[in-house]
């Protein structure tokens, strides 16, 4: 059964925290990525957290959060997830009326991640990371970003909830950069390094056709050659020095 957000997390919320904390309202926690730049080479994993911080001068007592993140899956395939610490009461991706999470490879997804029954976690002023993403680099590039979106879709938004529609949800701004080092073709979907993209690299796609080459053309990163790929090739077609 699918539910809105705001509905599923609100009754989530309330199952974590039946009374509202001791808190200042005011304070909010903002939510960010650590590290906030890094460097690997292609084929190495990528280790990027979600942060938790008080936004103000004291700790903030919260049920949960759900977060939606976005990222490039033709730099990065998404392999799993560690929760830290381990204490949550549900910590995972779960289903989403706007289709988030039905495909948590192609570069969006929203993670959601409430507290024990009848108790609440504190996001403290120096920031505590919530759950670690594990990727793997598919290719090399300057600079690819992973970021936090304050909604998507119809019904779906990030929030930090400290009880029934109760919202601290702080900062989103924060954003995790990973450079890839390694041999680059000239552009996306050149993958014959010509300086363009045309029919030699069709053929190489289709060449591949339902394969995990784990890396171009499996330009979506979701471990097989398809016809995303194709349709992702036919968009950037033409020279691209």
């Amino acid at each position: 059964m699918y539910i809105t957000n705001k509905g599923r997390f609100t009754i989530l919320a309330l199952t974590a925290s039946l009374t509202l904390p001791a808190t200042a309202f005011g304070q909010f926690v903002d939510l960010s990525f650590t590290p906030e730049a890094q460097s690997v080479e292609v084929g190495e994993q990528v280790l990027i957290g979600l942060v938790a911080t008080a936004s103000g001068q004291t700790a903030v007592a919260f049920a949960g959060l759900a977060a939606i993140m976005q990222w490039d899956p033709t730099v990065l395939h998404f392999d799993g997830f560690e929760v830290t610490p381990n204490t949550w009461f549900l910590a995972d991706f779960l289903n989403n009326i706007d289709g988030l999470n039905d495909d948590l490879l192609d570069g969006d997804f929203i993670f959601t991640a409430v507290a024990p029954l009848g108790t609440q976690t504190e996001a403290p002023v120096d920031g505590m990371t919530i759950v670690v993403f594990e990727f793997t680099a598919l290719r090399a590039i300057s600079a690819s970003e992973m970021e936090i979106l304050p909604n998507y879709g119809t019904y779906t938004d990030t929030e930090v909830l400290v009880g029934a529609n109760v919202d601290v949800t702080g900062d989103l701004s924060g954003t995790a950069s990973v450079t890839v080092g390694g041999e680059a073709t000239a552009c996306d979907g050149d993958l014959d390094g010509s300086g363009s993209i045309d029919i030699v690299d069709m053929l190489a796609l289709l060449g591949l056709w339902g394969t995990d080459p784990n890396g171009p053309p499996d330009f979506n990163g979701d471990g097989d050659v398809g016809i995303d790929d194709f349709l992702m090739l036919l968009g950037a077609w033409g020279g691209c020095l």
